[in-house]
Parts: C-alpha cells; sequence; structure tokens
C-alpha cells in the first residue's frame, strides 16, 4: 500500500516511489534443520488402534433388541459409542442410559441393565398420558359424576386428565337412577364424549278418598291433601292418610319406577269412640259383644255409632252386663256393679264346740250352714286342746257342699300321719288324699312339653319345647275315677 511522508527537500508536486526488493538473511545466521514426520506410518498406528478397539468392542459387546409399545416409538441410546444395526444396538454390559419417546406418551428416560447373554431383547411400554372426558347429561341440568370413587365432580363438564385404561364411571341426580358405565380411557390427551341420558326414578300415583281432604304421609313425610297426583321414589314405601274424626289408615306398596301406582279410592272409617269400664269389686274379666278385653279397670275402643254390649265375670260374683253406644272421638264411663254369687256349704265338726273361721274371719260355731261365694276359701276349725284343721274350699251353684271335719288331739295326729306313711308305703314322696288317692311328689327341674312333628294328630301349637317347673307338687300315679270326684265334690 502506498505510503506518503514530507521531504522538506522535494518540491511539492513531487511523490517518491519505493519498489519491493526480496528479502535475504543477513549472512553468518545458523539455519534450523527440517523435520521429517513419518505420516504414514501415523496413519497406519492410528488405523491399527482403532482396529483393534472396535474388535474389541465388537467382541464384549451384546447384541441388544429394543421393542417398544408403541412400536413407532423413538428409541435413544444415550452412551459415547452405540451403533445399531437393524433395530439391534451394540451395547456392553451393564447399566446403559436409554431414552424413548412417543406422541402422546410419557417419555421413558432410565437405564437398561445389559447382560452376558449373546443376543438379548427388552420390551418397554410406554404409559400413554392421561385423557380427558367430556360428560353430556340429559334431562337434567346439572348431576354429579364419579370416577373410580376418586374423581367427583359436576357434569356438564370435562374432566381432565383422567388415567388411561378402564374406568367405572357414575352419574347421579337427586330423583333419577343413578347411571354406571365402565369406560376405556384412551388416554394420551384424547378427549372423548360420554353422553349420560339419566332415567326418572319415580313413579306416579294418585290419592282420592272419601272423604277428601285427608293428609297425605310418604314414609312419615307430608306432601300435601287428598285428592293429591305425586310423584314417589322407588322402593318400599309406607302410605298414610289421616282426618279428623276418622280412623288412620296406612299401607306399604313397593314402588317400581316408571310403573304406575293404581291405588283405589280410600274409603276411611269414623274414628272409634271410647268406653272407660270400672267394676266393684275391680280385676273382672272385660267383654265386649262377648270378645275376652283385659281386666278392669280398663278403657276400651270401639265402633262408633253401634250398639255394643259391655260384660263383667268375676269368679264368685254374678256376671253383669250393660249396653253402650258411643259416638266417634267420644269417651263413655260406666261402672258395673258385681253381686256375689253364694252356695251354701255345710260344715260338720267334731267335738261339736270348735269355731269356724273363713279366710281368716271368725264365723262363729263350726256346725253350721253358711252361705260363701263361688271361689276358693281358706278354712280353719280350732279348738283349744285339739290341732287346728287347716283347708280350702270352693263352693259352686247348684251343689251344695259338705264338709266333715273330726279334730284331732296331739297324739291322734302324729298316729294318723304314722298310719299314712305306712299305708303309702314310702315315708317320702308320695301322700294319701281323704279320698285314698295316692299322689307322687314331684320337685320340679327341665321337661320336654308338645309333640313331635311325626306324631299322628299332632296340632300346629304343640311344638316341641323345654319347661323348667319351679315349685314342687304333687301328681296322681292313677286316674282319677268318677266315684272319687264325686267324693271330693260332696266334701
Amino acid at each position: 500500500m502506498p505510503q506518503h511522508e514530507n521531504d522538506p527537500n522535494k518540491s511539492s508536486g513531487q511523490i517518491e516511489i519505493i519498489e519491493p526488493v526480496k528479502f535475504r538473511p543477513a549472512s553468518g545466521t545458523p539455519r534450523l534443520p527440517r523435520v521429517k514426520l513419518p505420516w504414514t506410518h501415523g496413519f497406519i498406528a492410528a488405523t491399527l488402534i482403532v482396529g483393534l478397539w472396535t474388535a474389541w468392542y465388537v467382541i464384549t459387546a451384546r447384541s441388544v433388541s429394543i421393542r417398544t409399545d408403541p412400536s413407532t416409538a423413538l428409541v435413544t441410546v444415550d452412551e459415547l459409542v452405540a451403533p445399531s444395526f437393524g433395530g439391534h444396538w451394540l451395547l456392553r454390559t451393564g447399566p446403559r442410559s436409554i431414552a424413548i419417546e412417543a406422541p402422546g406418551y410419557i417419555p421413558f428416560r432410565d437405564d437398561l441393565m445389559i447382560t452376558d447373554k449373546p443376543l438379548q431383547t427388552h420390551t418397554i411400554k410406554l404409559a400413554p398420558k392421561p385423557g380427558h372426558l367430556r360428560v353430556e347429561v340429559s334431562p337434567v341440568k346439572s348431576a354429579k359424576i364419579t370416577i373410580d370413587d376418586l374423581i367427583e365432580t359436576s357434569v356438564p363438564s370435562t374432566v381432565r386428565n383422567i388415567e388411561a385404561g378402564a374406568r367405572e364411571v357414575t352419574v347421579t341426580a337427586e330423583r333419577y337412577i343413578p347411571f354406571s358405565k365402565v369406560v376405556e380411557i384412551q388416554g394420551r390427551g384424547i378427549e372423548q364424549l360420554l353422553q349420560v341420558n339419566l332415567k326418572p326414578a319415580w313413579a306416579d300415583i294418585s290419592i282420592q278418598s272419601v272423604p277428601s281432604g285427608a293428609t297425605v304421609k310418604f314414609d312419615g313425610q307430608t306432601v300435601g291433601k287428598t285428592p293429591l297426583d305425586y310423584e314417589l321414589i322407588r322402593g318400599r314405601r309406607t302410605i298414610e292418610l289421616s282426618l279428623d274424626g276418622y280412623k288412620p289408615w296406612k299401607r306399604s306398596r313397593q314402588v317400581v319406577a316408571g310403573t304406575l301406582v293404581e291405588l283405589p279410592p280410600v274409603h276411611l272409617a269414623k274414628a272409634d269412640g271410647y268406653v272407660e269400664v270400672a267394676t266393684t269389686p275391680s280385676g273382672a274379666s272385660i267383654t265386649v259383644n262377648s270378645n275376652f278385653q283385659g281386666q278392669s279397670p280398663i278403657k276400651l275402643a270401639v265402633s262408633p255409632d253401634k250398639e255394643h254390649k259391655i260384660g263383667a265375670l268375676k269368679e264368685g260374683y254374678i256376671a253383669a252386663t250393660q249396653m253402650v253406644t258411643v259416638e266417634s272421638s267420644k269417651t263413655a264411663n260406666i261402672t258395673l256393679q258385681l253381686e256375689p254369687e253364694l252356695a251354701a256349704v255345710q260344715v260338720i265338726s267334731s267335738p261339736p264346740d270348735a269355731q269356724l273361721f273363713v279366710d281368716g274371719e271368725a264365723r262363729g260355731d263350726a256346725n253350721q250352714t253358711i252361705d260363701l261365694p263361688t271361689h276358693a276359701h281358706e278354712i280353719q276349725i280350732r279348738l283349744p286342746g285339739y290341732v287346728t284343721y287347716n283347708g280350702s274350699i270352693t263352693p259352686r251353684k247348684g251343689i251344695r257342699k259338705r264338709l266333715r271335719v273330726r279334730l284331732k288331739t296331739p297324739s291322734e295326729a302324729a298316729a294318723s300321719k304314722k298310719e299314712r306313711l305306712r299305708r303309702s308305703g314310702n315315708a317320702e314322696g308320695t301322700i294319701t288324699t281323704f279320698v285314698d288317692q295316692t299322689l307322687k311328689l314331684f320337685r320340679g327341674g327341665s321337661v320336654t312339653m308338645g309333640s313331635s312333628r311325626r306324631d299322628p294328630g299332632r296340632r300346629a301349637n304343640e311344638a316341641l319345647h323345654k319347661a323348667k317347673l319351679t315349685r314342687p307338687f304333687y301328681f296322681g300315679v292313677k286316674e282319677v275315677t268318677n266315684g272319687e270326684f264325686r267324693r271330693f265334690l260332696a266334701n
């Protein structure tokens, strides 16, 4: 490149040209020796080293086939040297880092353990990415969806990020039958559509009553008054009608969704009237139209506006009856006076100076005929110096009973007891009655009562069962004869 400089000896306007010359080193300067490198030998040595290393790698490596699901996935072996031929890799033994990727699947990045096996195949299945489910529901505007009891949300909407695979989907809405279906979620980010048409869970019912205006309850919940049209939820339902002045009406029905509940008009019965029954004395058995109801005093429900026969029965008293009519929801009070029913009992005592006691009450001389109510009485005959007689007697109307008693001195009583024991032949466990009946003592225990199913003539209420006797009792060893029974009645 031309260079310019100022020379005071040169006139202005003249330019000096500098010519290039060949450089020559100064004489006497030492020269460096030329180095000749053996390039050919180096190349051969390097090739030999690479060949030896390649042979060593091929000999020590293993043929590895990596199969993927999906088969279109891209496989990358993250190693310095990882040759592949036709879908096979030559990899040395030990853990080798690989990466597998495919659209819509979760990438796989991990170590693959290469074994000593010369030929080996490894299969790796990629997990699909979550999918999405768009749910449309009718005829309701909103419902609840549950997926595998894990995801719960409202629909219609799109439920996102659902793991791929078979999923149980349940859609519920109030007053509709739950919808349930197993949906195969494809995953890979794909959005699927599920259309749900819910079925009604009710049935139509029409209720009429005579008279109308009755309160209607379903399962205890008031819903209106008759006449009433209603949508009743399926299942076993209790239907109740109530109206002042009338008896409640109650029925149970199985309701099937979509099936009309046919119910005829309900004719309500008037409410019962009530009768409060008292008797003198109390404890009498009360009947209504000859049907036993309980013991007095008692409050009874009877049909209104009808005449009813109220009866009172008590042992030892004459039965009493009274006719009564009660209005609906009203209460009538009656008191029945029971008159004693008397029967004669002749008492004959020896010695003649003894005193008679009936139910603990002194009645005078023991030798007399006395009228007693026809129920059981405790009888005592006392005389100083003699053993007191204790017994019981039940007078019967139309039967004149006679009681003969001979009081015994203490020594006579002891001798009589000894004789009875001798005659019975058993000092313990048996006694002989005054009509010469032999009774055996039973001290209680467990017994089996009833009849086997195989016994002929067995009744339905005669099932075999265990019973426990807790009190001792005497039982005759032979049947009672007619003569013994007549002697018993006479005394």
